[in-house]
C-alpha cells in the first residue's frame, strides 16, 4: 500500500507538533491552531529527486503564507431525528 502524499509540512513556531499537506492551497488556508499567531506559521515544500538522490526543502514565502486567505472548517450541525407527534 502506498504511503499518504506529503509534499507540504507545515511548522508552527510555538507548536512541536507538525501538520502535513499534499497540497499547497490546503496548507496556505489552513488556519493556525487555537491559541497560535499565523505569523508563527512556516511552510516547507518538500520533493525527492530520485534520480539524484535528493532531498530538497525550500520554505514558502512568510509574505506568502501571510496574504493566504484562511478558511475555517464549518461546523456540522446535528439534525434532530425526533419528529414532534
Amino acid at each position: 500500500m502506498a504511503a499518504q502524499k506529503l509534499n507540504y509540512v507545515i511548522l508552527y513556531k510555538s507548536e512541536s507538533q507538525v501538520y502535513g499537506s499534499a497540497s499547497k492551497d490546503i496548507a496556505l488556508q489552513s488556519p493556525p491552531p487555537e491559541g497560535v499567531d499565523i505569523s508563527d506559521k512556516r511552510i516547507l515544500f518538500i520533493t525527492y529527486q530520485p534520480d539524484n538522490e535528493i532531498l530538497s526543502v525550500h520554505q514558502i514565502p512568510i509574505e506568502e503564507v501571510m496574504a493566504a486567505e484562511l478558511k475555517y472548517p464549518t461546523k456540522k450541525v446535528k439534525e434532530d431525528d425526533s419528529s414532534p407527534t
